[in-house]
């Protein structure tokens, strides 16, 4: 009994793994960030599941680059692409700020793509995002693909 038990437990382990593993052929995520009345860099950074990394900048000039598959499985377990897609669709961002929300701020876009679905997250940087909210993880993943690419693309 205590065997069949083990292997219970083997399997559901083994089940698990191989699970958090898949990330789904047609996968994407994107960033893109809008220009302000400063100087605020504005692209769209586009990534899909093998690496490729295709990037925009505001006059609409674009360049290429390539994620290695353990950067591209940080982003998408970051994804959390169940959770983004359980939002509703009129989701409001503001709803996880604190203090006031100032719309004359920059905004930056996340689209995650996932088994033939997609979703846009949208919201403006004048606002202080609750921790631990939704919109927290929103923006740790925008400063993530942030950070893997280096800013390899951001003319300033």
């Amino acid at each position: 009994m205590r065997n069949i038990f083990s292997l219970v437990i083997v399997l559901v382990t083994a089940v698990s793994i191989a699970k958090a593993q898949h990330i789904p052929k047609d996968w994407e995520v994107s960033l893109e960030r809008t220009g302000c009345l400063g100087s605020c860099p504005a692209y769209k950074a586009m990534i899909t599941a093998n690496g490729s990394v295709t990037f925009r900048d505001r006059d609409g000039e674009t360049e290429t680059g390539k994620l290695s598959p353990s950067e591209v499985r940080q982003l998408f377990d970051l994804s959390e692409s169940k959770l983004f897609f359980r939002q509703r669709s009129e989701y409001k961002p503001e709803q996880d700020c604190d203090g006031p929300y100032e719309t004359d701020w920059p905004s930056e876009s996340i689209s995650i793509t996932s088994d033939g679905r997609s979703r846009v997250i949208t919201h403006n940087q004048g606002c202080r995002v609750r921790p631990n909210s939704f919109l927290s993880k929103v923006v740790k993943l925008a400063e993530e693909i942030d950070r893997l690419t280096n800013g390899m693309f951001i003319k300033r």
